[in-house]
């Protein structure tokens, strides 16, 4: 076990990946570099199965969805798919016994994530949804400096998580029949964020944006949540707008400004605090890559079934405040 995960009881679970893409690379890419065990993937096609396995100098490779779930050698299955098929494969991996590490967002809604959940409560594995950025130290540091009452009372909140891929309808990010969408993409980050911070759920709950007339999902949109204490966040989110990344939390005496909530450096996250005329920078991280520290949390809390930082409860919530806002927007699946 390297230095960086030496805090971690690693049960040397044995990780399956259903899916082939970008993402399922990086988190395959990031658990070998820390001497994780990723023993098999999963494509629905085999030669895509077989080149990425081959690439990863991974040792079982499926051309099916299906036979990765039978796979007696796989104990987890981290579901790296599209957004709608998130919740299928959920329930498929609970009902073959396998552990259960979702790409968020795990459902179109709080009902359909409930169905996941019986699933899993049937068959009694571990289920997180994969919300990775929450796992970084930064988080923990930001969340001691408000409880140190350094900015003094919250009051607001502002996150930002926007790209621009232009037009491609090929993609998945830009297809209704997909669940794609800037909210379901990268909003729903933006969401979780402020929800953690204040640790309580939104009283109230609105959103606008700008559907595609091609795409037919949200390509760019802003909200805003109000807390039952007062505390009011707002939101920018989008598929087609070149806007930084930010997280931000305003206090009655200052303010936390997270440059790069979402993608830290994995060994020094900066944390600009700011006071009237006094300025601190700080830094946050051991060198322990976000998907690893993901996969980390799965193998430290399986005998619980689920996470602390990232409940089911938490997921159900989540599930629910998405629903509301994309039917804010005008926007259904």
């Amino acid at each position: 076990m390297s230095a960086s995960t030496s805090s971690y009881p690693s049960a040397k679970l044995r990780w399956g990946v259903l899916g082939t893409g970008n993402i399922a690379g990086q988190f395959v890419d990031q658990l070998q570099a820390h001497d994780l065990n990723i023993v098999a993937a999963a494509s629905r096609s085999a030669a895509k199965a077989a080149e990425f396995t081959a690439a990863k100098n991974i040792a079982r490779s499926h051309g099916s969805y299906e036979a990765l779930l039978a796979d007696p050698e796989v104990d987890v299955v981290y579901i790296s798919l599209p957004n709608q098929l998130h919740a299928e494969w959920s329930i498929k991996c609970a009902q073959a016994g396998k552990h259960i590490l979702c790409e968020k967002p795990v459902a179109l809604d709080a009902a359909e994530l409930e169905t996941v959940l019986t699933a899993v409560r049937a068959a009694d594995v571990f289920f997180m949804e994969g919300f990775m950025y929450r796992f970084h130290p930064q988080w923990d540091l930001v969340h001691q400096l408000i409880a140190d009452g350094r900015i003094g009372e919250v009051r607001s909140l502002h996150t930002s998580f926007s790209y621009n891929m232009g037009v491609n309808l090929e993609n998945i990010r830009q297809s209704r029949e997909a669940a794609g969408g800037g909210l379901m993409d990268v909003g729903c980050y933006c969401l979780s964020c402020m929800r953690q911070l204040v640790g309580t759920e939104p009283v109230d709950a609105h959103a606008v944006g700008h559907i595609g007339a091609e795409s037919e999902v949200d390509e760019w949109a802003a909200g805003t949540l109000k807390f039952a204490n007062g505390v009011v966040a707002t939101f920018h989110t989008a598929t087609r707008v070149g806007e930084p990344t930010l997280a931000a939390i305003y206090g009655d005496k200052g303010f936390i400004e997270v440059p790069k909530p979402w993608h830290p450096d994995a060994s020094a996250a900066t944390v600009r605090v700011v006071c009237g005329d006094d300025e601190e920078t700080l830094t946050a991280g051991d060198g322990l890559a976000l998907f690893a520290r993901e996969a980390l949390e799965v193998e430290q809390h399986l005998a619980a079934r689920q996470a602390p930082k990232m409940t089911w409860a938490n997921s159900l919530a989540q599930a629910a405040l998405l629903a509301k806002l994309r039917k804010s927007i005008g926007l259904s699946f």
